[in-house]
């Protein structure tokens, strides 16, 4: 298995061309909103460097799956962090 960054074939269309194609076969009929996110934003939010999105790709370069990490702050409040067995946060860093 590989996993591929579409962040990093951005500007070259050869290999712009075979993610599509790749992207565009994949499917997922139980969450329709996933093969959406695909098809449909991730080329848009990886060049708005919002997220970066991985393929993973078989050995025959077939799209297995995917997975999105987003550069979004979360701000969470301390309160809820606490959780039966774990321990009270005391403070809380924004960066």
């Amino acid at each position: 298995m590989y996993l591929f960054n579409i962040h990093q074939c951005i500007g070259d269309s050869e290999m712009e061309s075979f993610v599509k194609e790749a992207m565009d076969a994949f499917v997922c009929p139980p969450n329709t909103e996933i093969e959406d996110f695909l098809k449909l934003k991730a080329w848009d939010f990886a060049r708005r460097h919002f997220s970066i999105t991985y393929l993973v790709l078989d050995e025959e370069q077939r799209l297995l799956g995917y997975f999105t990490l987003t550069h979004k702050n979360l701000y969470v409040d301390a309160g809820e962090m606490i959780r039966e067995g774990s321990a009270p946060v005391e403070t809380m860093v924004s960066g």
